[in-house]
C-alpha cells in the first residue's frame, strides 16, 4: 500500500542512520534493524495515527470505515533499499522487487524474490501457524516478507524474522571498483517485463558512485 511505502520512505533512512549498527559501520546490520524498526513504528499509537492520516490523504475508500489504528494490519508494501559507500553497495530486500549491479556491462543480481514457493519461506510461515492457498500466504498476499500487513505479524512469542510474514530483508553486498556502471532498483512490474527480466535496465538506473 502506498501508505506504509511513504512511510517507510520517510522514516526508514532514520531508522538506518540512527541505530548503533551504523555507527560502527556494520551496515548491514543497520539495514536489518531499519526495517525492523519502520515496522515497529507502524504498531505504535503514533505510527497508526500517521499511517491513517495518509490513508485519509489518498482518497482511497477500499478499506471502507476502518478504525484509525487497523491501516497497518491491512496495508504494507515491499521495500528494496540500496546503502552505498565508497567501496561497496548494500542492498537490503524485503519482497517481490529486484535489485540488480551492472558491471562490464553484465548484471550481478543483488536480491531474491521473497515468494510463497520458496522452501525457507513456507517453512517459516508453516512453523508460524499460517499456511500457502493458491501460491498465496494464507490465501491473501502473494509474497512473504514486507513491510506493514501486520496483521500477519501478531504472534507476541515469535521474533520478527519468524512471523508468518517477515520484515527482516536479506542483504547483499558488492564491493565497488571502476568497472561498476550502474544500479537498477525496480518493482516487479518493471522487471516482469520480458526485455527486462533478469538483468540490469539502461532506461531506469542510478550512477553507481556517491557524490
Amino acid at each position: 500500500g502506498q501508505e506504509v511505502a511513504l512511510f517507510a520512505k520517510k522514516h526508514l533512512p532514520v531508522a538506518v542512520k540512527s541505530s548503533g549498527a551504523f555507527k560502527s559501520k556494520n551496515y548491514k546490520q543497520a539495514l536489518i534493524e531499519g526495517f525492523q524498526s519502520v515496522d515497529k513504528q507502524l504498531e505504535s499509537a503514533k505510527g497508526a495515527k500517521e499511517l491513517f492520516a495518509l490513508y485519509q490523504a489518498s482518497g482511497r475508500k477500499d478499506l471502507g470505515d476502518i478504525a484509525p489504528d487497523a491501516v497497518g494490519k491491512m496495508v504494507g508494501c515491499t521495500a528494496c533499499v540500496a546503502l552505498v559507500t565508497k567501496t561497496e553497495v548494500y542492498v537490503a530486500n524485503a519482497g517481490d522487487s529486484r535489485a540488480a549491479l551492472c558491471r562490464k556491462g553484465k548484471a550481478v543480481v543483488m536480491s531474491k524474490d521473497h515468494k510463497p514457493d520458496v522452501e525457507e519461506e513456507r517453512k517459516r510461515i508453516e512453523k508460524a501457524n499460517g499456511y500457502i492457498d493458491g501460491d498465496r500466504v494464507n490465501g491473501m498476499i502473494n509474497l512473504t516478507r514486507c513491510l506493514g500487513d501486520l496483521e500477519y505479524k501478531q504472534d507476541k512469542k515469535l521474533r520478527q524474522e519468524d512471523q508468518i510474514l517477515s520484515s527482516v530483508p536479506d542483504v547483499r553486498v558488492e564491493k565497488l571498483y571502476n568497472d561498476a556502471d550502474f544500479l537498477t532498483v525496480a518493482c516487479d512490474g518493471i522487471w516482469g517485463l520480458s526485455h527486462l527480466a533478469g538483468k540490469p535496465s539502461t532506461t531506469f538506473r542510478t550512477k553507481i558512485r556517491p557524490p
